[in-house]
């Protein structure tokens, strides 16, 4: 995150994605519940995949 912030680029958990994972969970329960299909009314950019073969302390 603090490697987004001094690129100015948005980190990987951002806040669309987070937004969009949240309504995800609360659509199980919601879909359980009624016995319906939920439609996701969020998006969310797929985060750049992380670089192969780089340590765990050189990831950004």
């Amino acid at each position: 995150m603090a490697y987004a912030l001094v690129n100015r680029r948005k980190h990987r958990t951002n806040e669309d994605l987070i937004l969009h994972v949240t309504e995800a969970l609360l659509s199980f329960d919601q879909a359980a519940k009624t016995g319906s299909v939920y439609n996701m009314k969020t998006t969310c950019e797929r985060p750049v995949p992380l670089p192969a073969g780089k340590d765990i302390d050189e990831l950004d």
